[in-house]
């Protein structure tokens, strides 16, 4: 028995097979897992809940959240210019120093 190190262990060629096959099989799952969507947003709990958007443009703010009333949409309207212009001033802060 060998003393030596762990490297100098000599691996028969089928189980350089075997590793080839368990590592193929174990990128399979993950690529099926990523694909199929059981790790995409709709399972993972987002903070605003049921009125979570996906919108990354510069219009995402200006969008009302799904499944207001009359009076919460009217609220998000009149809401909506004071906010644009408060973030417009923030961004000339930032931009100009």
């Amino acid at each position: 028995m060998s003393t030596g190190h762990f490297l100098s262990v000599r691996f028969r060629p089928w189980t350089y097979v075997l590793l080839a096959l368990v590592a193929s099989g174990l990128a399979i799952a993950l690529s099926h897992s990523l694909n199929s969507g059981s790790l995409g947003p709709e399972t993972i709990p987002q903070a605003g809940g049921a009125t979570t958007l996906y919108n990354r443009s510069s219009h995402a703010f200006g969008q009302p959240a799904p499944g207001l009333n009359a009076a919460e949409a009217a609220k998000h309207t009149a809401g909506d210019a004071p906010l644009m212009r408060c973030l417009s001033l923030h961004l000339q802060r930032l931009t100009l120093g």
